[in-house]
């Protein structure tokens, strides 16, 4: 039997795959139509970084790989965004009269949650009424979740049938057969 090898031009290829080519033309006849042709590869320019004192190499329209993201993200190579995206110099709260520390869009972290909360930073949390109850285990103030209790109480209550139990008891090994039967 005659070896076969691939049938583009130009191929050695004698592990033929199917169609009568060899596994890369294959491929790229399933992917493109064609077997000859080749994915587009980025070539990297010639040069140094067009960005002024910059001397790493271009890779992308002229620019570095690090100025090239910023012309991506901001749309200026010489952008430099704050880390985090934290507010420079400002690290307090900005509403005024707190002090608080800086947590998220320039609020600290109280009235940051009031904001995701209720959308506004200075609305505070509705009393507790009986719209609003409170949990009905002694000296818990929790907001009411179910059956009267908090989710703490509730979940103690689900899973031991006693909200005031913390956890069960750990189960003790038993002991070895030759203890229990007498062995020496």
């Amino acid at each position: 039997m005659p070896i076969q090898v691939c049938v583009v031009e130009g191929c050695e290829g004698v592990n033929l795959h199917a169609r009568g080519m060899c596994n890369t033309h294959y491929r790229r006849w399933l992917e493109h139509s064609d077997p000859q042709d080749r994915a587009w590869r980025p070539q990297p320019n010639d040069g140094p970084c067009s960005v002024e004192d910059c001397a790493d190499p271009a890779r992308s329209r002229g620019y570095c790989r690090k100025h090239y993201q910023r012309l991506r993200k901001h749309g200026d190579p010489l952008k430099v965004a704050p880390p985090w995206g934290r507010p420079a110099g400002n690290l307090s709260c900005t509403m005024d009269g707190c002090e608080g520390e800086h947590k998220a869009r320039g609020f600290c972290n109280k009235h940051y949650t009031r904001w995701r909360r209720y959308g506004d930073p200075l609305k505070v949390a509705p009393p507790q009424t009986a719209d609003n109850p409170i949990c009905v285990v002694d000296g818990c103030e929790g907001k009411h979740k179910g059956r009267g209790f908090c989710h703490k109480h509730y979940q103690r209550w689900q899973r031991h049938g006693d909200p005031s139990i913390r956890s069960k008891p750990r189960r003790v090994p038993a002991r070895p057969a030759d203890a229990r039967l007498g062995a020496r």
